[in-house]
Order: structure tokens, then sequence, then C-alpha cells
């Protein structure tokens, strides 16, 4: 598959995001890569700008714990980190991304 593929099909992808959810509400789903199926709702924000805005939020915390996982003195480690999270934004009205958290 190409890159001029692979550009069109995510512009297709956002344009049926931002049209689907233009008046609804915005879910932010927490998953593992490669688990898509397992997604978890996290929260549902009325704006697309809040969704991303959480998600770089929770994104940022995520970075830092992993720093902090591997600049602690060795009698202080933090428990060594699992697989990292993803977050993504979609309208709230697609339920079909894993089950519902919050």
């Amino acid at each position: 598959m190409s890159a001029a593929h692979i550009a069109l099909g995510a512009g297709c992808v956002l344009t049926l995001a931002v049209s689907a959810g233009a008046e609804g509400s915005w879910a932010l789903w927490r998953g593992r890569p490669g688990q898509e199926a397992a997604r978890t709702r996290v929260s549902v924000h009325a704006t697309l700008a809040d969704c991303l805005s959480e998600q770089k939020s929770r994104e940022e915390e995520q970075r830092a714990y992993l720093r902090a996982a591997g600049e602690a003195r060795p009698e202080d480690r933090l428990p060594p980190p699992g697989p990292a999270d993803s977050y993504r934004c979609l309208p709230a009205s697609d339920d079909s991304r894993g089950s519902k958290g919050n």
C-alpha cells in the first residue's frame, strides 16, 4: 500500500469523524496498540477540542511516568511499565470501539 493510499484513507476517516461528530459529543477511548477491539471508553466531552485536550494530558502523564521509571535510583525504581496505552477521540455515538468506561 502506498503512502498516497494511506494519506487518502486517513483523510476520509478524519472527514467522516468530523462530520459525524460535529453536532454531538466526543468520547476518549483507551486501548493497547494492536488490541483496538478491546478499547475502553474513558470519558465523554461536548467538543472535540476538550477531548483532544484530555488525550494530550493523559499522554503527557504516561510519558512522565515512563521517564520517572527509567531515571529513578535502583532502590526507588517504579514497577516496570507494561505496554503503553494509546488514546483516541471518536464521536461518542460510535460504541463499536469497545466497552463503556466512565
